[in-house]
C-alpha cells in the first residue's frame, strides 16, 4: 500500500477543533457512553477489518464491529479523564530511543513489499540550508514524521538515509507540530493495542463517483478521549511509511507502559487477541452443557491463564512464535472450546452481552485444545501491565 500525503481539510470534513490544533488548552472531556453509542450509529458507513487482514491469522477482528467498539456502558470512562491523560509523555530522548530501536528491529535489509526497509523512511527538511538534525524534535520541526525520526536516530550513522530537501507545495497540508505528532503516535499505539493492527492511511469511497466516504471505525474508548480527526490523519502524521508493513508492533509497549495505572486498567478489557479466550471467563461451566469429555479441563486452563492478566505473547500485534507454536490458533481453538462447554442458549447470551463478538463457527481443523493443560500457558508471563 503506497504512502499518501496528509489529506486536505476539504476532503476530511470539518474537525471539531477548527484550527486543527491539539493544544492542551482545547482539551475535551470524555463523553458519556450513551451519547457515544448514538453518534456511532448515526455516522454512516464504516470500513471494517476482515479475518484475512489479520497479521497472525487469528480472527480477533470483531473489535472493529459496532458491538465491540465500546458502545456498551462498559466501554466508557469517567468524564473527568482528558486527552492529556493519554498523551502524558513528552516523547523525550529516552522514549524516542526505545521506540526507534524497537521499530529498527522490524526493518528488513531485503526489499520486499511486505517488509519495512530503510528506503521507506522519509527524512526531510523544509529548509535547504539544514543538512543535519541533532534531536528527534528538531527533525519533526523541519517536516520529518515522528516515527521516521525515531528510527533514524536509532540507526548507526552509516545506515541512516540522507536528509532530503522537500519544500511544501501549495496543495500540501502544513506539517504537524511536535505535540500534534506525539498525539498522533499515541493514537496509533492505542489503535494497535485495541484493534491489533494499525489504522488505515487512506479514505475509501462507497461508490465510483467518489461520493460517500467510508470512515474507518475507531473504538469508542479511543475516539471519546478527544482524538477528533479521522484515523488516516493520525496515521499520516505519525509516520511517512505504512505501519502495516511492520511485522510486530513491539514499539507500542513503551507507549502503553508510560500511561497512568487508571488508564491501563481501562485498556485491560480491550486487549486485541483476547475476545474469544476472555469469553470463557464469563459464565460458569455446567456439566449438562459440555459435549466433550476433555473440554472442561481445557477451558479451566484457558480461564486461569486469562485471569492472570494479559501478556504481550498473546496480543494480536506482538504475538510471539513460541505462543503460536503452543496454541496454533488461539481464537479458532477457543471458538471450538466455547461450543463444547456452553449450550447454544449460553452462547447467545454471551453474544447478546457483548462478551462474544459473534457465534463461533466450528472448525474441525483446530482441535489442539484437547492437548492444552497448565504447562501449555505456563511459559508466557510477559505481562502487559504490572501485577
Amino acid at each position: 500500500m503506497a504512502c499518501v500525503p496528509l489529506l486536505s481539510a476539504s476532503r476530511l470534513g470539518k474537525p471539531r477543533q477548527q484550527d486543527g490544533s491539539d493544544d492542551s488548552s482545547k482539551q475535551r472531556l470524555w463523553r458519556q457512553g450513551s451519547s457515544s453509542s448514538s453518534s456511532s450509529s448515526a455516522s454512516g458507513q464504516r470500513r471494517y477489518r476482515s479475518e484475512e487482514n489479520s497479521p497472525n491469522g487469528d480472527d480477533d477482528l470483531t473489535l472493529m464491529s459496532a458491538q465491540s467498539n465500546g458502545s456498551d456502558a462498559s466501554g466508557s470512562l469517567p468524564s473527568f479523564i482528558q486527552l492529556d491523560d493519554w498523551v502524558q509523555t513528552d516523547f523525550d530522548a529516552s522514549m524516542s530511543r526505545i521506540v526507534g530501536e524497537l521499530l529498527l528491529e522490524q526493518i528488513s535489509r531485503k526489499r520486499r513489499s511486505y517488509f519495512l526497509t530503510t528506503k521507506d523512511l522519509k527524512i526531510v527538511t523544509r529548509t535547504r540550508s539544514v543538512t543535519s538534525f541533532d534531536t528527534v524534535a528538531e527533525a519533526v520541526q523541519h517536516g520529518t514524521r515522528l516515527l521516521d525520526a525515531a528510527v533514524y536516530f536509532a540507526m548507526p550513522e552509516d545506515m541512516r538515509p540522507p536528509i532530503v530537501y522537500e519544500p511544501l507545495s501549495d496543495r500540501d497540508e502544513q506539517d504537524p507540530s511536535f505535540r500534534q505528532s506525539v498525539v498522533a503516535v499515541t493514537f496509533v499505539a492505542l489503535f494497535i493495542f485495541v484493534c491489533g493492527m494499525p489504522p488505515g492511511r487512506e479514505i475509501y469511497y462507497s461508490s465510483g463517483d467518489g461520493s460517500g466516504e467510508i470512515e474507518e471505525a475507531v473504538p469508542h474508548l479511543i475516539r471519546d478521549a478527544g482524538f477528533d480527526f479521522r484515523s488516516s490523519v493520525y496515521a499520516s502524521r505519525a509516520s511517512s511509511f505504512d505501519l502495516c508493513r511492520v511485522a510486530k508492533h513491539t514499539w507500542i509497549k513503551q507507549i502503553i507502559a508510560s500511561l497512568d495505572v487508571s488508564l491501563q486498567s481501562a485498556l485491560a478489557r480491550h486487549v486485541a487477541g483476547y475476545r474469544f479466550a476472555h469469553a470463557l471467563t464469563v459464565l460458569p461451566f455446567s456439566a449438562a452443557s459440555s459435549t466433550e469429555p476433555d473440554a472442561r479441563s481445557a477451558a479451566e486452563c484457558v480461564r486461569a491463564f486469562v485471569l492472570r492478566g494479559p501478556v504481550w505473547s498473546m496480543h494480536l500485534a506482538t504475538r510471539t512464535t513460541e505462543f503460536q507454536r503452543a496454541v496454533v490458533n488461539m481464537n479458532k481453538n477457543c471458538g471450538n472450546l466455547l461450543l463444547a462447554v456452553y449450550s447454544a442458549h449460553e452462547i447467545k447470551e454471551l453474544v447478546a452481552s457483548g462478551a462474544l463478538p459473534m457465534v463461533p463457527v466450528r472448525d474441525m481443523r483446530y482441535q489442539q485444545w484437547r492437548e492444552w493443560d497448565e504447562r501449555t500457558f505456563a511459559p508466557f508471563s510477559d505481562w502487559i501491565f504490572e501485577r
